[in-house]
């Protein structure tokens, strides 16, 4: 049957809220019209308007939504139709709006191979294992049906890479303006109020409790600040440690003109391949969040112009032992209209 039920939507939304979005601030929102139609809205409260000034992630964020909508649907034998697709346009408000409605297909074919690593995709931002040669073959040659990446290897040009994003991160929170913006959907402490519900939690991010104890100090806008100022933020903030712990750096790409929506499907499936081979990631958007940084890794890897950098992801293995920590979610009744 191609009808929905009230509880097996749901259940579709609870799946398809598992997909990635920036800062974790999970801005899909759903909404049930009758038994066959479904529509995805955006809650424009959610836009980070500093880091995200064209609200292209906040889109590429609801792209990956919709892609888990369609894994969901696929993993009950049902299939998704996009019927009417909103422009891409920044938000106008704090009123949610209408990115999408969708039809409940026929019955299609077997469920989509990558919906089995929904459950495992995740972040982890400490340092990785090394993977072995045949790993790297497996990720090279997976990957090009999905979207254009360009994979990099030599421990020389990952350097250069970590090198490029401490200046390219360190550029973006001393802005007074994003660093506060990020501020507000850190979650350093169990006891703050939305530790289990979004945002970026010291357990996701993978702190000790001591580094948690001082980032919790010293992350604090004015503190910071101050630090930033004196050039003692880098310290703060050095990822380069691990960063050169990858066992490679990807580059995944999309045409320039591409609606974000669109890529944003892409680049979940991407995510889910790694994950389903046995790997782990970690972005790096301050590198290609900016027209340098874009310029840069585009000159240095000979990427074209007509294409966009989506994103900068370290990739590796993790350490023998250790699991990454699921971010934290809504509740289906905080995703539903």
């Amino acid at each position: 049957m191609t009808e929905v039920s009230e509880k097996e939507f749901l259940a579709l939304v609870a799946d398809a809220a598992r997909a990635p979005s920036i800062h974790n601030v999970q801005p899909a929102r759903w909404r049930r019209v009758d038994s066959r139609t479904i529509e995805l809205h955006a809650d424009s409260s959610r836009w980070l308007r500093v880091s995200d000034p064209e609200a292209r992630d906040d889109r590429l964020s609801l792209g990956a939504a919709l892609e888990g909508m369609s894994l969901a649907l696929s993993s009950r034998r049902k299939s998704l139709k996009v019927v009417e697709l909103a422009p891409f346009a920044p938000p106008e408000g704090d009123q949610s709006r209408l990115v999408a409605r969708l039809e409940v297909a026929p019955v299609g074919a077997d469920t989509d191979p990558l919906a089995s690593a929904i459950s495992v995709r995740a972040t982890w931002r400490g340092k990785f294992a090394r993977c072995a040669p045949v790993e790297l073959h497996a990720l090279q040659n997976s990957l090009s049906s999905l979207m254009p990446v360009t994979a990099i290897t030599r421990p020389a040009e990952i350097d250069w890479i970590a090198e490029r994003y401490e200046s390219a991160s360190l550029a973006a929170l001393g802005n007074p303006g994003y660093f506060a913006e990020l501020w507000s959907w850190l979650r350093l402490s169990r006891r703050h109020p939305r530790w289990d519900k979004d945002g970026l939690n010291a357990d996701a991010m993978a702190l000790h409790a001591p580094e948690r104890a001082l980032a919790s100090v010293l992350m604090r806008p004015k503190v910071f600040m101050g630090l930033a100022r004196t050039g003692l933020a880098r310290w703060v903030v050095t990822e380069t440690p691990k960063i050169v712990s990858a066992s490679a750096i990807l580059l995944p790409t999309a045409p320039v003109e591409e609606d974000p929506l669109v890529t944003g499907r892409s680049f979940y499936r991407l995510w889910l391949r790694i994950a389903q081979l046995g790997l782990a990631l970690c972005p790096m958007s301050a590198l290609s969040d900016t027209r340098e940084g874009q310029e840069a890794l585009q000159s240095r890897f000979a990427i074209g112009r007509d294409q966009r950098i989506v994103n900068v992801l370290r990739v590796g293995r993790l350490p023998k032992g250790t699991e990454a920590n699921l971010a934290p979610r809504l509740d289906v009744g905080e995703l539903v209209m």
